[in-house]
């Protein structure tokens, strides 16, 4: 999932639009429905755990512990890392993650985790019932 299609979904989410998160990464991906709740559940329950690891607002510095994120490409709890400790919006936090990236010389990995796991498969399963389909006919 890129960083466009990310904050898409992740806009989507803090508006309470589950649904239409879903229909994007179905669209978008080519998932079926199955295959695009899990992700936005996986999405969900990844935020959510976050969340109860972050300390109180205030009590530490966010940001080395968000570079630290970022070089292992968990650019999504580094922005509600921010979020967290210091209060801001999505959109401030998004920025300021980016913004530390940029300053470190540090590329967050493109997400991949379930959603890039499926499209693997999916592929890998279509060539394999092409290889069997062809060898049939």
């Amino acid at each position: 999932m890129n960083d466009a299609l990310l904050d898409e979904v992740l806009a989507l989410l803090a508006q309470n639009k589950k649904l239409e998160a879903i229909k994007l990464l179905k669209e978008t991906l080519g998932l079926g429905l199955p295959e695009a709740k899990q992700a936005i559940d996986q999405l969900q329950a990844d935020n959510a755990q976050a969340l109860s690891a972050v300390a109180t607002p205030g009590t530490t510095s966010w940001e080395p512990e968000a570079r630290e994120l970022l070089k292992q490409g968990q650019k999504l709890r580094a922005i509600k890392l921010g979020r967290e400790r210091t209060g801001c919006n999505l959109r401030d936090a998004k920025e300021k993650v980016e913004s530390l990236a940029a300053e470190q010389g540090i590329t967050p990995k493109q997400a991949g985790g379930c959603v890039g796991v499926l499209l693997l498969l999916i592929g890998f399963l279509a060539m394999l019932g092409s290889l069997g389909w062809s060898a049939v006919h």
